[in-house]
């Protein structure tokens, strides 16, 4: 939202290597959406814009942590489980062909 109100505008002048010149400068855009102030007054705080009703409980970030721990683990199970029976029948197969050629 910073960059919707504002601009910065940045000046490096190398001429002198010894004396490098750095200059910042902050403007309003022309397309702001609000009005917005530069300057060094102090003013009053204004109303949110962030939406900051909708927030989630302590307990339902539990419980979705908790979930896609649950999610992990079956996935991981599973996937041992696969590779176990792969390789099973690999060595089954090895087997058999040594059967075979004696």
């Amino acid at each position: 939202m910073f960059f919707q109100e504002f601009f910065g505008v940045f000046q490096n002048n190398y001429l002198n290597v010894a004396d490098v010149k750095q200059s910042a400068a902050i403007y309003v855009s022309k397309n702001q959406i609000s009005s917005p102030y530069v300057g060094n007054a102090q003013l009053a705080e204004g109303t949110n814009p962030f939406n900051s009703g909708s927030t989630l409980s302590v307990w339902a970030i539990v419980g979705i942590v908790l979930g896609g721990f649950v999610l992990i683990v079956i996935a991981a199970v599973a996937m041992i489980c696969c590779c176990r029976k792969s390789k099973d029948a690999e060595s089954q197969d090895v087997v058999y062909a040594e059967d075979m050629n004696a």
